[in-house]
């Protein structure tokens, strides 16, 4: 079927936050962090703006949305890999 566009937004976190790392890492380019910050600011964005939700919580989800997302990319580019 046809998955929605949602579905692919965790690998292409995954790919442009390792990619633009890389080419900071190996040129300088400080543009390169730009993926992986901007994820970082709307997680944060999230945790904090988020109702109804107790301190515990909002530092949750700091842990918690990175660790799903990245695995969840990973994990589907390195199922497309094998």
């Amino acid at each position: 079927g046809r998955a929605n566009l949602r579905y692919f937004a965790p690998p292409v976190l995954v790919a442009t936050s390792i990619l633009g790392l890389a080419l900071w890492l190996t040129t300088g380019w400080t543009l390169g962090i730009l993926p992986a910050a901007a994820y970082t600011f709307a997680v944060a964005a999230a945790a904090l703006t988020a109702k109804n939700l107790s301190l515990p919580a909002r530092i949750g989800l700091l842990v918690v949305l990175p660790t799903m997302h990245y695995c969840w990319g990973s994990g589907f580019i390195r199922g497309l890999l094998k």
